[in-house]
């Protein structure tokens, strides 16, 4: 470990293997196409009443074309549910946050990071520990019209 002011990069990862080994570390993966003259939405939610808090480690997203991609924090749930992702701990339990989808036009929420993006080119979001989410809220990400968004995700949940 190193020495000094600041959040050493090291103490991130130590916790991040912590979290992992605990059982509190999540992934998923999933796409979702949009519709003609929509937009594909997915979202990472934490159920309200979870009596849990997401930290959200880390976020890649693409599309299939070159377009811009949102990200935003949002109090309302995607209408389909496509699974709960899975334990970082291989035979961990369930995650309580689950993966949602939903098409329609727009997008939604309060915008945490937006970016131009190639097609078929997956993007981190950065930083590394993007933010928070309490119960109830979801995070959200907003894909271009007619095309497909797709994003892999991390997150421990306390």
């Amino acid at each position: 470990m190193r020495a000094g002011g600041g959040f050493p990069e090291v103490k991130a990862k130590d916790y991040w293997l912590e979290q992992v080994r605990l059982g509190r570390a999540f992934g998923a993966n999933e796409s979702n196409a949009g519709g003609v003259g929509t937009n594909g939405h997915l979202e990472l939610w934490n159920p309200a009443g979870s009596g849990k808090t997401f930290i959200v480690h880390r976020l890649s997203v693409s599309l299939s074309a070159a377009g811009s991609i949102t990200v935003g924090i949002h109090t309302s749930t995607g209408s389909d549910l496509t699974g709960p992702g899975f334990n970082l701990l291989a035979g961990g339990a369930a995650p309580v946050g689950e993966i949602r989808e939903q098409v329609f036009a727009g997008s939604v929420g309060s915008l945490v990071w937006g970016h131009a993006v190639l097609g078929a080119t997956p993007v981190v979001v950065e930083p590394v520990w993007l933010l928070e989410l309490p119960a109830g809220k979801g995070l959200w990400i907003n894909g271009e019209v007619n095309m497909t968004v797709a994003m892999s995700v991390s997150w421990v949940e306390l």
